[in-house]
């Protein structure tokens, strides 16, 4: 549209915003009801294909969560995510320390030999 975006899909876009944070909240919650006193490991693969909204929502769960009850493991492919990727910052803001919590451990391929052991 030339004139910019209409009230309507103003609307709209608020009413998404409104629902995701919502649904944030609910999973985080879910998620602490669930685990009561134990540990929840959370791993999530192939965060090369997630969005920001992905991101945003292991986030809030991370936030949320005290750091003994919850342990979130995420696997990508490095060479799937450029600079210019959401999760490159994500990893940068963890090897700066600047994440409330969390590290980066870097695996490289295995060979046949080590395979084979």
């Amino acid at each position: 549209d030339v004139a910019g975006p209409s009230s309507t899909e103003e609307n709209i876009g608020q009413s998404n915003q409104k629902n995701f944070r919502r649904f944030k909240q609910t999973v985080t919650k879910l998620i602490q009801i669930l685990i009561g006193n134990k540990t929840l490991v959370l791993f999530v693969d192939d965060l090369q294909w997630a969005n920001m909204d992905d991101l945003e929502l292991i986030d809030n769960i991370i936030a949320e969560a005290s750091p003994a009850k919850v342990l979130v493991v995420g696997g990508f492919r490095s060479e799937d995510v450029s600079p210019d990727h959401h999760l490159y910052t994500q990893l940068i803001k963890l090897k700066q320390g600047r994440a409330k919590s969390g590290f980066v451990v870097e695996l490289r391929e295995l060979n046949l030999e080590a395979v084979n052991e």
